[in-house]
């Protein structure tokens, strides 16, 4: 149960952030994998700051801010593996989508 929720929030993860990285890379014509790994990278740690600070804004934005900050202080291994997954991911994504080889077809 854990993988099909996991895959069900990863798509609509992918779908509702990855597209718009993916259209923004185009717009600014970078078609390098390493301008997708570093751009899905950090689209990956925005996106768990987010839901880190929405998870614990309940007991006040201050500590959500401050538990965020620690937790990046006291346990860098968890925003590397986002980081880490969020670059694989685009890797991943770039490598179906080949956004190098389109802009030589385009020219052809």
């Amino acid at each position: 149960m854990g993988a099909v929720l996991g895959g069900v929030l990863g798509y609509i993860s992918v779908l509702a952030v990855g597209l718009p990285i993916h259209k923004m890379l185009q717009r600014r014509d970078h078609r390098s994998v390493r301008a997708y790994l570093i751009t899905w990278s950090a689209g990956a740690l925005f996106i768990w700051a987010l839901a880190f600070i929405a998870g614990f804004v309940r007991d006040g934005l201050v500590f959500s801010a401050s538990y965020l900050a620690e937790t990046i202080v006291n346990r860098p291994y968890v925003p590397l593996s986002f980081a880490a997954i969020g670059a694989l991911v685009g890797c991943t994504f770039w490598a179906i989508v080949r956004p190098d080889r389109a802009s030589r077809d385009l020219r052809s």
